[in-house]
């Protein structure tokens, strides 16, 4: 459709870039997963709104997956049972929504997007527009490792009024906890 908009937040070779750009100025493309990373098309890159270096997965949970996932690979290749050293990481703190983000949902959830999360701030490829592959690649790896830690966003836990602000939240994957009195 004219102005659609197209999310790669999967695998880059998902997605052929050249057949998507192909005749689509309209298109507006939001590209984390790049085909052939950590070597990025500038093309691709140009023409993309949002781009950041494949960093969907890049949160506090999902660190802590992996490390429990590995650590539990290791204990059974030694052929040992070790238990899990460490917590669960603890959620945020409840936050409430306001008032005039309950009055305008649509703009309300928005701006808890960007409080919690806010994409452009890990957008740096562009520095390596006209760069050489290697230098490219390089600030794409750079760039992934001086992420700041994130919390995903089911482990954001807002408190707002039973409504359409708290059921967009809840769509776009928070925690909404309704009612007047709600767990810290």
């Amino acid at each position: 459709r004219p102005g659609a908009i197209l999310v790669n937040a999967a695998r880059g070779e998902i997605l052929d870039e050249a057949a998507a750009l192909a005749g689509r100025p309209d298109l507006r493309l939001v590209i984390d997963c790049w085909a052939g990373e950590p070597v990025w098309s500038q093309a691709t890159l140009q023409a993309a709104r949002i781009a950041t270096p494949h960093i969907a997965g890049y949160t506090l949970e999902a660190r802590v997956g992996a490390t429990r996932l590995l650590h539990g690979a290791l204990a059974r290749h030694a052929g040992r049972e070790v238990p899990w050293p460490l917590p669960a990481p603890a959620p945020p703190a409840v936050a409430t929504v306001t008032a005039d983000e309950v009055a305008d949902p649509a703009a309300g959830a928005g701006r808890w997007l960007l409080r919690c999360y806010d994409v452009r701030r890990d957008a740096g490829l562009r520095a390596g527009l006209g760069r050489p592959a290697a230098e490219r690649a390089a600030l794409f790896d750079r760039l992934r490792r001086e992420l700041a830690l994130r919390h995903e966003f089911a482990h954001q836990r807002l408190r707002a009024p039973r409504g359409a602000c708290a059921e967009r939240l809840r769509a776009l994957g928070f925690t909404v906890v309704t009612g007047a009195a709600a767990p810290n």
